[in-house]
């Protein structure tokens, strides 16, 4: 608990109290004794009240619209394609700083993992996905210079044959690596072929890399071409990107990826057990499943989408529960007024339809506050929302309707009261 914080809250709920009872103190202090005698009451604070309700139910309107929006526009990020088998692998990250031939210790590795049930297959990457980082190149064909755009534009990784496979990737020409290639080979996503080698095979072009404004020298052959995926985050657009053979694992870590026909979590002890008979010490800096992977690159949008959401509920709640406050408060207040016009003859249809009438000015007015408040939002909004427009009709309609209702279920219990006044006991009574 930080100290700071409680105190902030405590002092800010503190003068909300105070600010809004000082309203209704100074209210009092102007009622004059000879209105009191009288039974006049004044309409200005019945107005000012019903401004009050409609400032609330704009503000209702406003959150609910950007929560709907957030909320599908998460929706929209969490159902994009990944372009990997998302519910089948199961990641971990692996630290080989000090130990002596590595790839001869991943083979065995691999190998024993294999043998387990439920493996589908097993490959290595030296960087993982979905991670939020990545290894970058300025890679063009070879013989082309290197511009700015085309600096750090290309994503990079080294993986092992059967990596595309295990991750669930189309090989879509050519082939996959195989242990007998060299680090001179590369295989391309359709990104970069789309790029660099719109018009031209791609199979046996080179590419290379070089400082911005270098010719880039031949320096891999293309041998395949993979389907696009997303690379860091669901929210980063498929970028240019090949892959070399993983031959050795200089920087000491690398992730090892396993497919699965089961539940990825249920193969995370499992595959524990068997790293340990291979070597008691392996260390797993980070064990995931690429769902969850998946999932937390969307965390803020989540976050922000259920906040919004509580907030409009919370916003609606206080909108609903002030309206029918203010409608109880103006029936009580009108008690004589409907008497007489029920007396001389109006009919319970025409007390609702005046309780409808002060219902329906105070919602009107608030919805398109609120929307229009929204439609100004647009801009700051913009750059939170994901395949979704700032003016989104189903977000806007969807929170006007809902406000809408909600005043409806608070005006219900005022308009029952008032159809139920009977003429003679208001007019007896003393207002």
């Amino acid at each position: 608990m930080n100290g700071r914080v409680l105190l902030f809250l405590v002092l800010m709920t503190m003068l909300t109290g105070l600010i809004f009872t000082i309203s209704p103190a100074l209210a009092i202090t102007r009622i004059s004794i000879d209105s009191v005698l009288r039974t006049v009451r004044s309409s200005g604070g019945l107005r000012g009240r019903q401004l009050l309700i409609a400032t609330q139910i704009a503000l209702c309107t406003f959150l609910l619209v950007c929560a709907g929006e957030l909320a599908r526009s998460f929706q929209n990020l969490a159902s994009t394609p990944s372009g990997f088998a998302r519910d089948s692998v199961a990641t971990f990250t692996c630290d080989l700083s000090g130990y002596k031939n590595a790839p001869a210790f991943v083979r065995k590795l691999k190998d024993r993992i294999l043998q387990l049930p439920g493996v589908v297959s097993v490959a290595t990457a030296s960087i993982g996905v979905m991670r939020e980082h990545g290894q970058f190149a300025d890679a063009v064909p070879a013989g082309q210079r290197v511009t700015r755009a085309d600096f750090m534009a290309t994503n990079v990784n080294q993986v092992s044959p059967e990596y595309f496979s295990t991750m669930g990737m189309r090989i879509v020409a050519g082939r996959d690596f195989t242990a007998r290639d060299t680090p001179k080979r590369a295989v391309v996503n359709e990104a970069f072929v789309r790029r660099y080698f719109a018009n031209v095979n791609p199979l046996g072009q080179h590419i290379g890399t070089a400082a911005e404004g270098m010719v880039a020298e031949p320096e891999n052959e293309i041998i395949g071409v993979v389907s696009d995926t997303k690379y860091r985050s669901l929210k980063d657009p498929i970028r240019p990107m090949f892959f070399t053979p993983q031959t050795d694992f200089e920087s000491g870590s690398f992730v090892l990826n396993v497919r699965t026909s089961r539940p990825p979590e249920e193969m995370i002890a499992p595959v524990r057990q068997a790293a340990a008979t291979v070597a008691s010490d392996l260390p797993f800096l980070e064990v995931n499943t690429l769902a969850r992977e998946v999932a937390e690159t969307t965390a803020p949008e989540r976050t922000s989408a259920l906040l919004a959401s509580l907030f409009g509920v919370v916003a609606a709640l206080i909108a609903g529960v002030g309206t029918y406050g203010l409608l109880a408060y103006s029936v009580r207040q009108r008690r004589r007024e409907i008497g007489i016009r029920m007396a001389i003859g109006a009919q319970p249809s025409d007390v609702v339809k005046l309780i409808a009438s002060q219902t329906l000015a105070m919602t009107a007015s608030g919805i398109a506050a609120g929307l229009a408040g929204a439609l100004a939002a647009g801009p700051i909004l913009r750059s939170l929302l994901f395949g979704l427009s700032a003016s989104d009709p189903a977000s806007f309609a969807a929170a006007g309707v809902f406000v809408a209702l909600v005043a409806l279920l608070a005006a219900i219990g005022p308009g029952l009261f008032a159809t139920k006044i009977r003429p003679a006991e208001a007019l007896r009574c003393d207002g």
